[in-house]
């Protein structure tokens, strides 16, 4: 379990040694709307001084644009502790705006 660590200020965040990366499922990109996901990360910031990056994704296209860029684009990317994944589904399916998409992983 991470200790508890002071408040810190931005600029000592972003020279932290944990990073996440979530990619969060919504309804619509463009709404303004803080999501419960996004108050977890500030409290993991604020509190242990875990930086993060959180994406949304409303399509199944934004969704394999944000994992590409990802896992393609970002040089950051083998320092990332947590791939962190919201999205609405079942069991080897997940939701984005009421269509479900079948997963399948080998």
């Amino acid at each position: 379990m991470l200790e508890k660590r002071p408040q810190v200020s931005q600029e000592q965040i972003t020279e932290t040694e944990y990073f996440i990366y979530c990619l969060e499922g919504v309804d619509d990109v463009d709404a303004n709307t803080v999501t419960e996901a996004q108050k977890n990360l500030e409290q993991l910031a604020l509190n242990y001084g875990i930086a993060s990056i959180y994406k949304t994704c409303d399509t199944i296209e934004g969704l394999e644009d944000s994992l590409n860029a990802l896992v393609l684009d970002d040089h950051n990317f083998k320092d990332y502790e947590i791939i962190y994944l919201v999205i609405k589904g079942e069991a080897n399916n997940i939701c984005l705006n009421d269509y479900y998409y079948v997963t399948r992983f080998t």
